[in-house]
């Protein structure tokens, strides 16, 4: 069973990807004509998803553990219909990347302002990072 405005924001945010690596020369991967995606994929732009990224290197340990992992990211995908993927690298406090990397985060992508607006809440929420009332009152 697959959830069509997950599919979307999906495949928004691959479009997205590859057009960046294309643009600072790190890919060469050419558009396929012989993919097929969904009509309702096919008939939106890049400009109709919407991406909020939440710095989570910081949190307490289990509270990172636990909106890390595939099981929390899919419940925010079942309840909101928003895509979640976990990026950067954990460093610990006191510690330095290197100047290509980011600290841990979880980038969230969705086809909904509102979508994205109630799982940012949840997220935000459940890592105690601010009150949810404040994080509603706030524009996207």
């Amino acid at each position: 069973m697959s959830n069509p405005a997950a599919l979307k924001a999906a495949a928004l945010a691959a479009a997205k990807l590859n057009e960046r690596l294309a643009a600072k020369g790190l890919t060469n991967v050419k558009p396929h004509s012989n993919v097929k995606l969904p009509a309702s994929v096919q008939a939106s732009s890049a400009s109709s998803s919407l991406m909020r990224d939440i710095e989570v290197n910081n949190v307490p340990a289990m509270i990172r553990l636990e909106v890390t992992r595939q099981a929390f990211h899919n419940q925010l995908q079942s309840e909101f219909g928003v895509s979640v993927c976990t990026k950067g690298r954990y460093c610990e406090p006191g510690t330095s990347l290197p100047d290509n990397e980011r600290p841990l985060y979880l980038s969230l992508w969705a086809t909904e302002p509102e979508s994205l607006t109630k799982a940012v809440a949840k997220l935000m929420g459940h890592t105690q990072l601010l009150p949810v009332e404040a994080l509603l009152s706030q524009h996207l």
